[in-house]
């Protein structure tokens, strides 16, 4: 009875184990992902192009011969790009923050799994 416990505690902590080193990785992978949005070029074009320009190039189309449409077309597809990708960058940054939290009560779960394996085996060395 007592080797069944030890066993099945065993294997608790095991699968603790994987899933706190998957978290792990995930949160690596996340960090990652969210350097790739640190770059100067991107926070620059956002600055002094997107923000200000944009309503500029939403009243533009009306105003330009229909021969320089695609030029406008192409400044606000890179405005699309560019808002999708902050959007993108904010729910990693949120993704990667609940990552952390799961990753925490997991530490905790595996650490209190540790603990009562721990015990148990002192117990039965201890007999």
């Amino acid at each position: 009875m007592f080797n069944a416990n030890l066993d099945t505690l065993k294997r608790e902590v095991d699968e603790l184990r994987k899933t706190t080193e998957s978290l792990r990785v995930e949160n690596s992978r996340l960090r990652d992902l969210l350097e790739c949005f640190e770059s100067p070029a991107f926070e620059m074009f956002r600055e002094k192009v997107l923000l200000p320009e944009m309503h500029r190039l939403e009243r533009l189309r009306m105003d330009i011969p229909s021969d320089q449409i695609m030029v406008q077309e192409r400044v606000v597809g890179q405005w699309a790009e560019a808002n999708a990708l902050a959007t993108q960058k904010e729910m990693l940054a949120q993704e990667l923050e609940l990552n952390v939290v799961r990753t925490n009560e997991q530490n905790v779960l595996l650490n209190r799994a540790e603990a009562k394996l721990n015990r148990e085996i002192k117990k039965k060395t201890g007999d």
